[in-house]
């Protein structure tokens, strides 16, 4: 809930900080979920041809993902070119700060799931 809190309270002070947070949950989310796909792919041993009914699906719903974090890049990147020195220099510094929030939680998670 601290968390949301937060990100709430960036949406309405500092939009560059929360767009850095979104970026870098986004982009956590789209890389674990990438990692667990092949993992359990290998795992398994399965490849298209067998027509999983749930793998079909789950790499669908990855390829739609990976789309839309590539999206999510190529929207950045224009509207960066926009961006005076000191947006860019904040946003690069919020990326930081959401990437230590993000290793806070997931460690939060972890010793909850434990």
């Amino acid at each position: 809930m601290e968390y949301i809190s937060h990100l709430e309270n960036l949406c309405e002070e500092n939009k560059l900080s929360f767009l850095a947070h979104a970026y870098v949950f986004y982009k956590n989310f789209h890389l674990s979920k990438e990692h667990l796909l092949k993992s359990i792919c290998k795992y398994l041993n399965i490849i298209k041809k067998l027509k999983s009914s749930t793998y079909v699906a789950d790499v669908e719903n990855f390829e739609v993902s990976q789309k839309c974090f590539l999206h999510l890049l190529f929207c950045l990147n224009k509207m960066s070119r926009k961006w005076s020195r000191w947006e860019k220099d904040n946003f690069l510094a919020s990326l930081h700060n959401a990437t230590n929030k993000m290793m806070i939680l997931t460690k939060h998670f972890e010793k909850v799931k434990s």
